[in-house]
């Protein structure tokens, strides 16, 4: 299942994203060995999209890497799930990755989640940062930290993640964290920006699509959502996600305006 997002102003690059996640109909991950992930990331990027989003737990990245293919000008990020942490474990996590990607290097690389009962986010975090200066990864970040997970990161490291991917949608609006995320530099990218599809059904959502004589969408949920720099990078709506309400926002309210930018010449 092909899951199509928008994400912008990663780590200063202007882009737009598609995240792909295999899922059966138990909601059980599943590897994808065959066309639907070099399909629909080719759909994406003959569309405009700009940023492709995997994981190795999804067990697509080789279908994801088959899709890219040559192409250069693109945002391709992945992450680290939680068995791999630990210093060296991550280090030969992350060349699995580019190997079944099939690129030497990856736009931004991710922590999926902190595990803090593991206690080892700050060695993998350390060994994210000898990946970056090995030019394996452009930019590094991290998805699902807490507060207490990034303020040890950062004093322990001295480096901030570039961006903090967490769940984030309109009935789950994390300010607390989305205000940290400010005040340390660091991107708010959301996963689950339709809220499992709940956002659909949400009442402000609906006041605007009255509003605009559209129905409600998920694009509209997308483009609502979030404000104050969180960017959607999540979703669950098998299809381009783009606006529905004309950039006509008057009734969102703590609800907000997604910045959608598209690329010049597609």
């Amino acid at each position: 299942r092909a899951l199509f997002v928008v994400v912008a102003d990663v780590d200063g690059a202007a882009v737009e994203g598609l995240g792909v996640i295999p899922r059966r109909a138990d909601q059980e991950l599943v590897a994808d060995d065959g066309d639907a992930a070099p399909e629909a990331v080719k759909t994406a990027l003959d569309v405009g999209y700009w940023l492709v989003d995997t994981a190795a737990i999804y067990q697509n990245e080789r279908g994801v890497g088959k899709g890219v293919g040559d192409w250069s000008d693109i945002f391709l990020q992945t992450t680290i799930w939680n068995e791999s942490q630990g210093f060296e474990r991550t280090k030969k996590a992350a060349d699995k990755c580019l190997e079944r990607l099939g690129r030497d290097h990856v736009d931004m690389l991710l922590i999926h989640w902190p595990c803090p009962e593991k206690d080892l986010f700050v060695e993998t975090w350390k060994a994210f940062i000898e990946l970056r200066d090995e030019g394996k990864a452009k930019s590094i970040g991290v998805s699902n930290f807490r507060e207490q997970d990034l303020r040890r990161i950062i004093d322990e490291t001295g480096v901030t993640p570039a961006l903090n991917q967490i769940e984030l949608h309109p009935t789950f609006q994390q300010r607390e964290l989305r205000k940290l995320h400010d005040e340390l530099g660091i991107v708010t990218q959301c996963w689950s920006p339709l809220g499992q599809g709940a956002g659909i059904e949400n009442e402000t959502i609906a006041a605007i699509a009255e509003e605009t004589g559209q129905p409600a969408s998920a694009g509209q949920c997308a483009a609502t959502g979030q404000r104050r720099g969180s960017h959607p990078a999540g979703g669950h709506s098998a299809g381009v996600s783009a606006p529905g309400a004309g950039g006509r926002y008057r009734g969102a309210g703590d609800l907000a305006v997604h910045r959608q930018r598209r690329r010049a010449g597609r």
